[in-house]
């Protein structure tokens, strides 16, 4: 069972007893748990719950994994971490990552050490800003963009955008719109699974200038558009 938590691209935070039943779940019927906890650095409401950590039979069937790329913005060193606290499922893991060669430096090694244990100030102050810029994006879509809408996720620098007043008949079609009229590239919602249609994926990481500009562009294209349905 492949789990995303906090979840990409909605931004729920998982409550405890909401994991607890994925673990009773997958434990019944013999299926190991993967957990992506990569955006655990951006928890706005809520608290992250550690999935190894909620019991016995959580640390039994699961494997988690993480990396220092969403917090630091380190993605282009590749660097990231896989662990079980299940010893058969550890070995596991360890032959297969020797198997695949995974790439790997020096400098990747120190930056993801350094990024873990010397750089907690910078997590939080870039989680503060990240916050703020969501907040500032949400009261934005809902003053000035209202045929968009959104809402303040509870983790992540991500926004899921509901586009279908904009009247697009297709994912493709919505894509296009915010290429060739807004110029932003956004994320198409399709890409995450059934349930993704007429949405797109926003992601606020960014200077507060470069999103107050992508949403000025998004603002008049929609404006456009909604003209044009009359």
């Amino acid at each position: 069972f492949l789990l995303c938590s906090p979840h990409n691209p909605t931004g729920r935070v998982f409550s405890a007893d909401e994991l607890n039943r994925f673990v009773e779940i997958c434990a019944a019927h013999d299926v190991v748990i993967l957990s992506d906890e990569v955006h655990s650095g951006f928890v706005f409401k809520g608290e992250h719950a550690f999935l190894p950590r909620l019991s016995e039979t959580a640390a039994r069937i699961s494997v988690w994994g993480s990396s220092p790329s969403k917090t630091f913005n380190t993605a282009g060193l590749r660097a990231a971490s896989l662990g079980s606290k299940n010893p058969e499922l550890n070995a596991k893991l360890k032959a297969e990552l020797t198997a695949s060669q995974p790439d790997r430096s020096i400098f990747s090694q120190t930056a993801f050490a350094a990024a873990w244990t010397e750089c907690d100030d910078y997590g939080e102050q870039v989680a503060a800003y990240v916050k703020k810029n969501l907040e500032f994006a949400v009261e934005f879509f809902r003053t000035r963009i209202p045929s968009i809408k959104t809402y303040l996720p509870d983790a992540t620098y991500l926004m899921w955008l509901d586009c279908s007043a904009l009247g697009f008949k297709t994912q493709t079609e919505l894509s296009e719109f915010f290429v060739k009229e807004a110029k932003v590239a956004l994320n198409p919602g399709e890409s995450f699974g059934p349930g993704g249609e007429q949405h797109m994926r926003l992601n606020t990481a960014c200077p507060r200038s470069t999103l107050e500009t992508a949403l000025q562009r998004i603002e008049a294209a929609a404006a456009r558009r909604c003209a044009l349905l009359g």
